[in-house]
C-alpha cells in the first residue's frame, strides 16, 4: 500500500521547536522512489543507499531556497565510442578530439526533466543544442532544442536524443553521434545500435546546478538573438554539414 504525507497544512512541528512553522523530517513520511518533495522552501530527497527514505537535505533559510542550487548533476567528459572525446569550442565547433586534457571536453550534466539532460560546456558556458534539421550548434540560452533524452544501451554505453525533434514518418529519433573521423554528424543521420551514437559519460565530480532559465524559440528569433533554426541557420556556426554519410558512418 503506498503510503501518502501528510497535507501540508498538517506539517506542523510539535516537539521540533515550538514556535517554527517548518516540518521534521519525520513529519513527512515516504513516498515513491524518484520523487522530489517541496514543501514551504524545505527540499527532501531519496536516500538510495541507506534505504531510509526521504531526507531534508536543505536547511536554514527556506525563504531563499528557490535562488539557490537545488539539481544535483555531474561534471564529466563524454567518451565516444569511436575513440574520441566531446568537444565544444568557443567558435561554436563541435567535434571529437584524442586530447583528454583538452578543457572544452568537460561539461556541465545537467538534469532537466525524467532522463531528460542540458549538456553545456564548463569552458564555454555554451549549450549544445540540435535544430529542426538535425544539425548540432551551440548556443548561449538554454532553449528546448538544449533538451537531450539520455538512455542507457546495452554494454553501459549512454546515448543522447533530441527531445524535440525525430522523424516524422517513422518516429526515430535523431541521436547526437561523432564520426570515425570525429567528425559530429547531423542528427537524423545517426542510428542508435551504431558506434558513433555511444558515449561513454567518465564523471569527475558531483555538482549542483540552478535551473536553467528556459527560452522560448520564437522569443529569441524576436530578438534576434539567432537561434538556428531552418529559418534562421546562417546566424550561427552548423555542425554535422559537410559530404553525405557513407553506409558505414550511419550509426
Amino acid at each position: 500500500m503506498e503510503l501518502r504525507p501528510p497535507h501540508p497544512l498538517a506539517l506542523r512541528p510539535s516537539i521540533f521547536i515550538a514556535v517554527s512553522p517548518w516540518p521534521t523530517p519525520a513529519q513527512v513520511g515516504r513516498r515513491p522512489h524518484g520523487e522530489v518533495n517541496n514543501i514551504r522552501g524545505w527540499v527532501y530527497s531519496w536516500e538510495t543507499e541507506e534505504g531510509c527514505g526521504w531526507k531534508l537535505s536543505r536547511g536554514w533559510p527556506p525563504p531563499a531556497a528557490a535562488s539557490e542550487p537545488q539539481l544535483k548533476g555531474i561534471v564529466t567528459r563524454l567518451s565516444s565510442r569511436q575513440g574520441f572525446q566531446l568537444q565544444l569550442q568557443p567558435d561554436g565547433t563541435i567535434d571529437g578530439t584524442k586530447d583528454e586534457d583538452s578543457t572544452y571536453t568537460v561539461f556541465n550534466l545537467i538534469p532537466v526533466g525524467l532522463r531528460v539532460v542540458a549538456i553545456q560546456g564548463v569552458q564555454t558556458k555554451l549549450y549544445l543544442a540540435m535544430n529542426n534539421e538535425g544539425f548540432l550548434y551551440t548556443s548561449e540560452h538554454f532553449t528546448p532544442e538544449c533538451k537531450f533524452k539520455e538512455s542507457v544501451f546495452e554494454n553501459y554505453y549512454v546515448t543522447y536524443s533530441s527531445m524535440l525533434y525525430r522523424q516524422q514518418a517513422s518516429g526515430r529519433a535523431w541521436y547526437l553521434g561523432l564520426n570515425k573521423e570525429g567528425g559530429i554528424m547531423k542528427g537524423n543521420h545517426v542510428k542508435k545500435n551504431k558506434p558513433a551514437a555511444h558515449f561513454i559519460p567518465k564523471p569527475l565530480k558531483v555538482a549542483m546546478y540552478r535551473e536553467p532559465s528556459l527560452h522560448d524559440l520564437t522569443e529569441l528569433s524576436r530578438s534576434g538573438s539567432g537561434t538556428p533554426t531552418k529559418s534562421r541557420s546562417a546566424s550561427a556556426l552548423l555542425n554535422g554539414g559537410g559530404k553525405s554519410p557513407s553506409n558505414n558512418d550511419l550509426s
